[in-house]
């Protein structure tokens, strides 16, 4: 009788403790739990600077909050504040906002938008989290196409306020990148920004552009030294002598000798020059001023214009 009786005390102790450990899982599980925070108002700008900052209000705790963000987030800008001022560290899973709390409390988090680029437009996501969101726009900001179910809109000051709540895609371009006139509902401006492309091409135009300039400058300089060489004459006659040498004075002798004016396949004969070393030198004394070359009929006529031993005297 004893023994049963000493059982029948160990066995409700058994339940009883079983009881008070699931008690206590069910407690801390309950701590644990997620709960969805009771988001109040969503606020996001979009500064005259082009960056887009959200603003969120909700009431939560105590356990872990879950607040669904309305967009995209800059994960490394995300600031959770109490309304005592205090801040709290978030956890953040894609779109969705864990802040563990003691209490029942009123929170404020901002962060910088995470937006999209393109051609010159910029863009983002808003997902209402069961209340409507207010779109405040700066002054400088060109608004391409109004959000979705827009309940209500005001002008404040050099701002325009937007309310709506539903599901939007909120593009915009900065007035200092836009090129065209655009208005709310109308279309994105276009981008005169060069692309990668296009400079690609302008610098590869560069080499071409300067090997012209050299050339422009290099024949500007031949040009100018052979008016030189030729109007020299008399100014310098050592620099005009030391141009010539043993060949060039055999041509203007025989010139002279011949009286000034010989048809070239006399002074070809006389001179016993090859016929192409001849002609080299004929035109070379031409361009310094020494011969004249005078087509007539079939045959060339040099005349003398100066000897150097002309240039010597004077």
């Amino acid at each position: 009788m004893t023994s049963w009786r000493g059982e029948t005390a160990s066995g409700r102790a058994a339940v009883l403790l079983i009881l008070v450990l699931a008690g206590i899982l069910i407690a801390s599980h309950t701590a644990l739990a997620q709960e969805e925070a009771g988001i109040t108002d969503v606020e996001v700008t979009i500064r005259s600077d082009g960056v887009a900052e959200a603003r969120v209000w909700a009431e939560a705790g105590p356990g872990l909050a879950s607040i669904q963000l309305p967009t995209p987030p800059i994960l490394a800008t995300i600031l959770v504040t109490t309304a005592d001022g205090g801040s709290i560290p978030p956890i953040v899973e894609g779109n969705t906002l864990i802040v563990p709390l003691e209490e029942k409390t009123l929170l404020e988090i901002t962060y910088l938008v995470d937006t999209r680029a393109s051609d010159g437009v910029f863009s983002f996501d808003v997902t209402p989290p069961g209340v409507p969101v207010t779109l405040v726009v700066e002054q400088g900001i060109i608004l391409l196409g109004l959000p979705s179910g827009i309940t209500s809109y005001d002008k404040k000051d050099s701002t325009l306020e937007i309310v709506f709540s539903e599901p939007s895609t909120i593009s915009f371009v900065p007035a200092e990148y836009a090129t065209n006139t655009a208005a709310v509902g109308g279309g994105a401006g276009t981008n005169n920004t060069p692309t990668e492309a296009e400079a690609r091409e302008g610098w590869g135009l560069l080499p071409v552009i300067v090997a012209i300039i050299l050339g422009v400058i290099l024949l500007a300089g031949g040009a100018a030294f052979y008016v030189y060489r030729r109007g020299s004459g008399g100014n310098n006659v050592e620099a005009v002598v030391t141009t010539l040498d043993s060949t060039d004075k055999l041509i203007l002798d025989t010139l002279k000798s011949s009286g000034g004016t010989s048809e070239q396949p006399a002074l070809l004969r006389a001179t016993g020059l090859p016929k192409s070393t001849l002609w080299r030198r004929l035109k070379r004394l031409e361009s310094l001023g020494y011969v004249r070359i005078i087509r007539k009929g079939k045959t060339n006529v040099v005349e003398l214009v100066k000897h150097y031993e002309d240039e010597s005297k004077n």
